[in-house]
């Protein structure tokens, strides 16, 4: 069933455009990729502990809450705590680089813009999409597909000019309503606006209910 899906969302998004473009990014990716981006600073949970049975709890996911919901102990001051994965480049010690297992897979399609227009030769407006793997170490990892630590992306960026970027945010919010037909019951689709984490680009940005995210971008 989710190849299915995989496979339906490509086929739309790229195999039938000539205008979007595939990539199959790296996992892998230095530290100063997330530096830029503001993710080493900014992409992380507060986590508060009990002093008592030492169960830790994100305070939103409690409403915030003054007192453990397990033992009605005290908690700790709330601490903020980075999710993105650490791993280290090369074998031998004392020498190794660090870097990080990619915390949204979008981040490889932004690496990659010069390189879609330098061998392809496309201009401005066109789109960069990926399917990848994500990582992402919750303080809080739940069960199913809720804040699991490893997750598949699906994400298309398309690269407009400042000028017409509300006429492409609403043509692809119109191209996803497209693909309601695999929804029983269309009202339970809906969009919700998204905040862009990434410092250097204006974003228009929501997400459906299913999980498919929508970007239209233009670079400062």
């Amino acid at each position: 069933m989710k190849k299915n899906w995989k496979d339906l969302w490509w086929n739309e998004n790229v195999i039938r455009r000539r205008d979007v473009f595939g990539i199959d990014g790296s996992i892998i990716t230095h530290p100063k990729v997330w530096e830029a981006s503001g993710h080493v600073k900014n992409f992380g949970d507060e986590l508060v502990e009990c002093k008592s049975c030492h169960k830790r709890f994100r305070p939103d996911l409690i409403d915030n809450a003054i007192k453990c919901p397990e033992c009605n102990g005290e908690f700790t001051a709330p601490r903020k705590y980075n999710i993105l994965f650490h791993t280290e480049i090369g074998v031998i010690e004392g020498e190794k680089i660090p870097a990080y297992l990619r915390g949204e897979a979008c981040q490889n399609i932004y690496l990659n813009f010069k390189n879609i227009i330098d061998t392809t030769r496309t201009k401005i407006p066109f789109g960069i999409a990926q399917i990848g793997k994500a990582f992402r170490n919750e303080i809080t990892p739940k069960n199913f597909l809720y804040r699991t630590r490893e997750f598949e992306q699906w994400d298309i960026q398309y690269f407009v000019q400042p000028d017409e970027m509300d006429k492409w945010f609403e043509y692809w919010k119109s191209r996803r309503k497209i693909l309601n037909f695999v929804n029983t019951n269309p009202t339970s689709s809906y969009f919700m606006p998204k905040k862009p984490s990434i410092s250097n680009i204006k974003l228009h940005g929501v997400g459906q209910k299913w999980r498919v995210f929508i970007g239209v971008v233009t670079m400062i």
